[in-house]
């Protein structure tokens, strides 16, 4: 080989080279935050709770005195849920959910899931329960469900996606006996749902929490009355890193149907229906229990949230005589301080009140309440996020997490909802393009000084 071609051939050699061993295009390393932000959110509902409930203490004749009874049961409830989501803590995101609220000493094994994070787990934990007696409170099989994520984007609010899960699905759920003799049956599913985690909205950040109730058929007082949820109730609070704060709350709808046919609808917070029980009916039995409320879930709370006000009850039906239902649609009450934000609404009241004539010099009342019961009570809390600091340049945002969660919808009928920008990891290093061009301009160079080199041995 002539030292013209030998150069030709080392130039076009180099040019193949240099684009095939040029570095290329890398990803990024995820970003990490410097400092995590001080946002936050929690939730939790309750399937059935019993706010009073006196024993063996209702329909009887109008004429007689109440009879002595054991102990009111107060402050216990039925499927619970609580999430949370805490940027800045220990525990950054965690979820737990219970058979009860409750304690029976001696009664039902009172079961239990919990999950917290980091690290992230993948999989939810979930625990089925079979049938359950507490007290005057009987279940059929059910499912308890918790789940907890992280990732180092959720702690920068950098990406939007759910933290944290809890769920209680019960079914044949009973207060008071069963079947014949009770108050409130539900021979369906009923369950509570509560969840935490970050949106995007408006160009903003959002801390948000999420609580929902899920009913079918119901079944009072021995079915004198029977309710069909024909809509969740839901509880969506959220607050933005602008300071932007919202409780929306949309109402369960419920059709009402009373032994003789008549249907009453409600479907907006505040509808109520009075109806009026026959005499015969005794929808409480006699039933000696030391049923107790219990310690709340074992989760971090959050400092400086407010309390939530408690919804306001419906006042009680006058019944002078017999026993009265009522039925009523709580509404959503909030209360903000700085960036957070709380808010707490029941999806469905239940009041029972018996009637009492004796005379009023006796220091009786007209009616006294047998029963004051909440179906789903819905609570939710946000603290707004601060912008992403000390991250690495050329960090995008996500619509999901790192794990693969989507991101929690928008509330409905909520205007300017956009998710976040679907970025992927930054790419660093020098562009394809300009390698090619590169290598190519390297090799035409080479054959360039080839044929140039045979011209000249030719004309010589």
């Amino acid at each position: 080989m002539t030292p013209a071609r030998s150069v030709a051939a080392s130039v076009a050699a180099l040019g193949f080279a240099g684009a095939l061993t040029a570095p290329l295009p890398a990803l990024a390393q995820n970003a990490r935050c410097a400092s995590p932000g001080s946002h936050a959110a929690q939730s939790s509902a309750q399937v059935l709770r019993i706010n009073r409930l006196e024993l063996g203490a209702v329909a009887k004749p109008a004429t007689r005195a109440p009879e002595a009874g054991p102990p009111a049961v107060t402050g216990v409830a039925l499927g619970d849920v609580r999430s949370v989501l805490i940027a800045g803590g220990e525990v950054k995101s965690a979820a737990a959910a219970r058979t009860l609220d409750g304690r029976v000493p001696g009664g039902s094994e009172n079961d239990l899931v919990l999950q917290q994070a980091p690290p992230d787990n993948r999989a939810a934990s979930r625990q089925r329960v079979g049938t359950k007696r507490f007290g005057p409170l009987r279940t059929g099989p059910g499912t308890l469900t918790a789940h907890a994520r992280w990732n180092n984007g959720l702690a920068c609010a950098s990406v939007t996606g759910e933290a944290s899960e809890s769920a209680a699905a019960l079914n044949r759920v009973t207060l008071t006996g069963g079947g014949n003799q009770s108050l409130v049956r539900v021979p369906e599913a009923f369950s509570a749902t509560s969840s935490t985690g970050l949106r995007r909205r408006g160009g903003e950040a959002e801390s948000v929490s999420t609580t929902t109730l899920n009913a079918g058929k119901i079944s009072l007082v021995d079915g004198e009355v029977r309710i069909r949820v024909l809509r969740a109730a839901t509880l969506r609070v959220s607050m933005s890193s602008g300071g932007r704060a919202e409780a929306a709350y949309e109402p369960a709808a419920v059709e009402i149907t009373t032994r003789d046919g008549e249907q009453t609808l409600l479907d907006t917070p505040g509808d109520h229906h009075d109806v009026t029980l026959s005499e015969p009916s005794t929808p409480l039995e006699s039933i000696p229990s030391p049923l107790a409320s219990a310690d709340p879930l074992p989760l971090p709370s959050i400092p400086g949230v407010p309390a939530a006000p408690e919804s306001e009850n419906a006042p009680a039906p006058d019944s002078p005589t017999g026993a009265k239902l009522r039925i009523s649609l709580g509404a959503a009450r909030q209360a903000t301080k700085g960036k957070a934000i709380a808010a707490r609404a029941t999806a469905i009241k239940i009041l029972l009140v018996r009637g009492d004539d004796g005379p009023a010099t006796t220091g009786h009342q007209s009616s006294a309440v047998v029963a004051d019961l909440s179906l789903g009570v819905l609570d939710g809390a946000a603290v707004a996020p601060k912008r992403p600091t000390g991250t690495r340049a050329g960090t995008g945002s996500s619509n999901r997490t790192g794990t693969g969660t989507a991101a929690p919808a928008a509330a409905p009928g909520s205007p300017d909802v956009s998710p976040a920008g679907a970025a992927g990891l930054p790419i660093t290093g020098p562009g394809l393009i300009p390698l090619l061009l590169a290598g190519s301009g390297m090799v035409i160079g080479g054959v360039c000084a080839f044929l140039l080199s045979s011209r000249r041995r030719r004309e010589s």
